[in-house]
């Protein structure tokens, strides 16, 4: 898969997705994400960071990104961009 498709639960692999407000490390091979929020992030409660494992993951630039998480789930502004992480931050 390369840069800028969608992501799915199936994808596998280690993603860096940035949106308007915040950005996300997903690993699909052990299906967890990391959220981490930027900050112009607005004052809704979502401001700490957010690390949980994946049940559910649908994600496209241009597209709000879906992520449930047991019985949570998270939908992002808009992605930007969906990119490979190194190896080295993963």
């Amino acid at each position: 898969m390369s840069a800028g498709d969608e992501l799915t639960r199936e994808t596998g692999g280690k993603w860096l997705v940035k949106t308007k407000h915040s950005s996300y490390q997903i690993d699909l091979d052990t299906l967890t994400f990391i959220r981490d929020p930027g900050p112009d992030v607005p004052g809704h409660g979502l401001t700490e960071q957010i690390r949980d494992r994946i049940t559910d993951l649908y994600c496209e630039v241009g597209e709000s990104m879906h992520v449930t998480s047991g019985d949570r789930w998270v939908r992002s502004t808009p992605g930007e961009s969906i990119e490979p992480l190194p190896e080295a931050e993963a």
